[in-house]
């Protein structure tokens, strides 16, 4: 039998080729092989959480990246507490600051059902209480919170110790009690915890392992200080820029330290209508503007207003009313709850039709 010689196919060639740089596995310092890489999915509450990987890629269940177990292991972790009633940017404005800062960030909920925020958005949270992994950082959102939820406080006292830092945003703050809160909450606030320090006129406190801050965007402020602390100012500042906030750390803005919740929540009564034209001011001085549609004469209107203002603790209505020009005036006098002085001026005006006024309510701190 004739034996022909082996002559290699282009085929042959190729997978000899490939297979001479394929690289051996690294070996340690004792000669022994390195264990081969993993890699795992980023949490999405799914049971593939706990499967490992031996190529990166995506996840063939969820669809999640899949990143080095050991990369995804050292990656920042926050959860991002989520309630019926949660209010929106309280919790999606840390959610972007943290994403956009790399970290892993997930919401938790008392279940897994579906919760309803304010303003009815249906969102699924990505985990609930029982299966939530350790965070580095929990935020802790405002909106309809219910201090008296047992499920959420024994998860907050559960896990907030295990963590790095403790965010609240407007009044999540009642859960934490510590600093801050949205400008209407403030007395509440304080009336819930009478030790308490509350702070006026900062969007964000910081005390220590705990952070809290004001209302509303003020969980931008809060969220990037918080990166600020674990990442670094120069990280904090690339964040900023990346969002196009405008990122002033030292400024003591705080809706111009809150002025206006002096005159909050004044009641026109029945039969009058009012429409907000403008409010505006700093830290020592403000202004409200409005039209009103009433058929009450400006006289008693201004009474009626001003009987609730001199009725509040540490007002006092300085002179009657007043009619000049056609301008209706009643001037007041107050002190702050830190005992500085104010004056403040109401007036009412005729409108461009019969029946309204506009109104002006104005006040500013004296010197002394």
């Amino acid at each position: 039998m004739m034996r022909f010689p082996f002559v290699p196919t282009l085929m042959t060639l190729l997978v000899a080729a490939a297979m001479a740089v394929v690289p051996a596995p690294a070996a340690d310092q004792d000669g022994k092989d390195a264990p081969a890489k993993q890699y795992v999915c980023k949490p999405c509450g799914s049971d593939c959480d706990r499967q490992a990987f031996d190529k990166p890629g995506q996840c063939p269940h969820c669809g999640m990246p899949l990143v080095e177990k050991d990369a995804a292991a050292k990656e920042l972790q926050v959860g991002i507490l989520i309630f019926d009633g949660v209010q929106i940017i309280d919790y999606t404005a840390p959610y972007e600051v943290f994403g956009q800062a790399g970290y892993l960030v997930f919401t938790v909920a008392a279940t897994p059902d579906p919760i309803t925020t304010g303003m009815g958005r249906k969102v699924t949270p990505t985990y609930d209480f029982a299966h939530a992994p350790a965070a580095d950082v929990i935020v802790l959102p405002g909106g309809n919170v219910q201090v008296s939820n047992a499920r959420i406080i024994d998860w907050i006292r559960e896990r907030s110790p295990q963590s790095k830092v403790v965010l609240s945003v407007c009044n999540g703050a009642f859960w934490l009690a510590k600093a801050t809160t949205t400008s209407g909450r403030i007395g509440q606030l304080q009336a819930t915890s009478p030790t308490t320090r509350v702070v006026h006129d900062r969007r964000w406190v910081d005390n220590g392992r705990i952070v809290t801050a004001a209302g509303l965007s003020s969980g931008i402020e809060g969220a990037l200080h918080v990166v600020e602390k674990l990442s670094g100012a120069d990280q904090a500042r690339e964040i900023a820029l990346h969002i196009e906030y405008d990122w002033r750390p030292d400024s003591k803005w705080a809706r111009a330290n809150l002025a206006d919740r002096w005159v909050a929540d004044l009641q026109l009564g029945d039969g009058v209508s009012y429409r907000a034209l403008s409010s505006l001011g700093d830290a020592d001085h403000w202004r409200m503007e409005g039209l009103a549609t009433t058929a009450l004469a400006p006289e008693a209107l201004a009474d009626r207003l001003g009987k609730q203002l001199a009725a509040r603790p540490r007002w006092t209505a300085a002179v009657p009313t007043r009619v000049a020009a056609g301008v209706t005036t009643r001037h007041f006098s107050f002190k702050d709850d830190q005992g500085r002085p104010w004056n403040a001026t109401l007036s009412l005006a005729p409108g461009a039709t019969a029946g309204e006024l506009k109104t002006t309510l104005e006040w500013a701190r004296r010197s002394s």
